[in-house]
């Protein structure tokens, strides 16, 4: 989502530099506009630039909780301001147990 997308009720949002492909949205806080980014998409993004700019290629670089690290200091425990932007956090979704109808876990499902 680029700048010249943000919706005229947005307008006054506080957008991240270089997180574009991490805005999923907008919404509203008190009437304010707030930026929603998909958090999991700015943990890779972060990864990716942390693991280009090593230039190592030893298994002992571990970018991934470095990116995890810098997420949860710089980024989401920043405040900037009445209309910080929010982070959405999408759980993993849990393998279904059992019979989709009854729930039956042991087997033997009469449905």
């Amino acid at each position: 989502m680029s700048s010249q997308t943000v919706p005229e009720w947005a307008k006054g949002a506080i957008l991240y530099d270089d997180m574009e492909t991490c805005l999923i949205g907008f919404g509203t806080q008190f009437d304010r506009p707030i930026a929603i980014y998909d958090y999991d998409k700015c943990v890779d993004k972060l990864y990716r630039e942390f693991s280009l700019g090593c230039g190592s290629h030893h298994d002992d670089c571990d970018h991934y909780s470095e990116a995890l690290e810098y997420m949860s200091y710089n980024v989401v425990g920043a405040w900037a301001g009445n209309s910080t932007p929010v982070f959405l956090r999408r759980e993993e979704e849990e393998e279904p147990q059992g019979c989709r109808h009854c729930g039956n876990v042991a087997g033997g499902c009469a449905c």
